[in-house]
C-alpha cells in the first residue's frame, strides 16, 4: 500500500514538472540565420495545432526570441496568401505590452469558383511560392519598442525585427522570426527578472472571402461577403506533431479556409544560459 501511494506521488510530481517544463522555451545555443531554411534549428517543430494547422517551434537566447511556423497543407498556404496572418504577443511583465506582427494577403486578385478548385491541386504550392517571391507579402510591426514599421529580409540584425518566408522540396511553407528582446522590454531589460512572466502568444489566420457568400448576400440586397468564424479562438492548443499533418482537401476542411482560425498558447521565456 506504501509502495503504491509512493508511486502515485511521484507520478502526480512528474506530470507537474513536465507541465512547468512545457511552458518555458527551449534556450538557442548556436546562431540562427533568418532565411527561410530550417536546417539551423536541426529539429522538426514540436507542436502542432489542429484548427490552424500550424506546426511551430520557438526558442530564445539572451538577446532574442526565435520563432519558425511549417504549414504543410495547401488550403492553409492558400489560406494565408489570400487573407493574411497575424502573430500577437502580450507581456505580463509591467508595463504590459502589447504588440503584433502583420503579414499582408500577397495574392489579392478576387477568387472565382475555378480557382476556388484550384487549393486542392496538386500544383498550387508552386504558383504560391512564384507568386510570393515576385509580389512578397508586406509585413508589418507594431507595438513593439521600435521596430513599428515595415519589416525588411535582407539579412540578420539583432538589433531589429527580421524574418524570413521559403519553401522546402516538399514544398511546405516556412516562416521565421527573430525578435529581439529589447522590442518587448526595452534596452535594459533584467533575462531573469522577464522570465518570471508569461507571454501570451496569439496567432490569427483571416478568413479568405467566400465567392458563394458573396453572390448569396449580393443577390439578397446585403453587403460584406466575408464570413468569419464564431467562437473560434482557443486555447491550449500546443500538442505534440502527430498524423493530420497531411491536407486531404476534403468539404470540412475547404469551409475551414472562409473562416478565420486562431491559435492561443502561454509561454515563459529560458533564462538558463548554457
Amino acid at each position: 500500500m506504501r509502495t503504491t501511494i509512493c508511486f502515485i506521488l511521484s507520478v502526480m510530481l512528474t506530470t507537474t514538472l513536465f507541465s512547468q517544463i512545457d511552458n518555458t522555451l527551449k534556450w538557442q545555443t548556436d546562431s540562427i540565420k533568418i532565411d527561410g531554411k530550417t536546417t539551423d534549428w536541426k529539429t522538426l517543430p514540436p507542436f502542432y495545432e489542429d484548427k490552424t494547422k500550424l506546426a511551430f517551434d520557438m526558442r530564445n537566447d539572451a538577446g532574442s526570441l526565435y520563432m519558425y511556423l511549417k504549414v504543410s497543407e495547401q488550403q492553409t498556404q492558400f489560406k494565408i496568401a489570400r487573407a493574411g496572418m497575424t502573430i500577437n504577443f502580450t507581456t505580463k511583465l509591467k508595463p504590459v505590452k502589447k504588440a503584433k506582427i502583420t503579414f499582408a494577403p500577397f495574392m489579392t486578385q478576387k477568387m472565382s469558383e475555378n480557382k476556388d478548385k484550384e487549393v486542392v491541386g496538386k500544383k498550387e504550392p508552386f504558383s504560391l511560392k512564384q507568386k510570393y517571391f515576385l509580389t512578397p507579402a508586406v509585413v508589418t510591426a507594431s507595438g513593439f519598442t521600435y521596430s513599428n514599421i515595415q519589416l525588411s529580409t535582407t539579412k540578420r540584425n539583432d538589433s531589429v525585427i527580421t524574418y524570413a518566408v521559403g519553401w522546402d522540396t516538399l514544398n511546405s511553407m516556412y516562416i521565421e522570426i527573430q525578435i529581439p528582446l529589447r522590442e518587448f522590454f526595452g534596452d535594459n531589460y533584467n533575462l531573469k527578472q522577464v522570465t518570471e512572466k508569461e507571454i501570451a502568444l496569439k496567432i490569427t489566420e483571416n478568413a479568405v472571402e467566400n465567392p458563394a457568400m458573396s453572390r448569396s448576400e449580393s443577390d439578397s440586397g446585403q453587403g460584406g461577403g466575408m464570413m468569419k468564424g464564431s467562437g473560434m479562438d482557443h486555447g491550449g492548443g500546443m500538442g505534440r506533431n502527430g498524423s493530420g499533418m497531411t491536407y486531404e482537401g476534403n468539404s470540412q476542411e475547404r469551409t475551414g479556409m472562409f473562416e478565420q482560425q486562431s491559435l492561443k498558447q502561454k509561454f515563459k521565456l529560458n533564462g538558463n544560459a548554457k
